[in-house]
């Protein structure tokens, strides 16, 4: 007859555990919500960035910001899961990216937002010189129109510029959360948090 060793049974929590735990989690609903940020603006940059790669594959300048915005997302989601696994250097980690986002999105921005001044026309690359002079002599309120929605676009890209630099800090001051968060926890729920077990 084969004996088989029985399978360990787990540790058994005292009532005191319990109510360390359930404090860990209220303690933790901060920091919990910036991992989950991070990980929507992380998958969404990324797939943003490769669709951009996919559709201009004709053009080196539009394939190299959609790489970056690619890198970027990346480096989001791996930001993320250094946070979930209460690494301190992750808010800082995620602030740098969040600011070189700010800064891409900025410059591409100001680039486009000079073109638009310096020359409207452009607001219709692939036009051949013929239908680039046509379009002169167009009347002068539908490409008033037109101008103004780029200098829009590209203004409320500058916009969106001061909101990844907003999340910057957004990631910056979680920082002294989750300071607090470990000086706070039980060493035993901490390390059960960095090995990657969720409480």
């Amino acid at each position: 007859m084969v004996m088989t060793s029985a399978a360990p049974q787990p540790p058994q929590l005292s009532p005191e555990n319990l109510r360390e735990l359930q404090a860990a989690r209220r303690s933790l609903g901060k920091i919990r919500r910036a991992v989950g940020t991070a990980r929507f603006e992380g998958y969404s940059i990324a797939i943003c960035g490769g669709l951009t790669v996919l559709m201009n594959t004709n053009s080196i300048g539009y394939m190299l910001v959609g790489t970056v915005l690619a890198g970027i997302g990346i480096v989001e989601i791996v930001g993320a899961g250094r946070l979930r696994r209460l690494e301190v250097g992750a808010v800082r980690m995620l602030a740098i990216n969040q600011l070189s986002l700010a800064v891409l999105i900025l410059l591409y921005a100001l680039w486009n937002l000079h073109a638009e001044a310096a020359h409207p026309v452009s607001d219709f690359p692939d036009l051949s010189p013929s239908d680039a002079k046509l379009l002169g002599q167009m009347d002068s309120s539908v490409l008033g129109i037109t101008h103004e929605a780029m200098l829009l676009l590209y203004g409320s890209l500058i916009a969106a510029a001061a909101v990844e630099a907003g999340m910057a800090w957004y990631y910056y001051s979680r920082g002294g959360h989750l300071r607090e968060y470990l000086a706070r926890t039980p060493p035993w729920i901490v390390t059960m948090q960095k090995a990657g077990i969720s409480v």
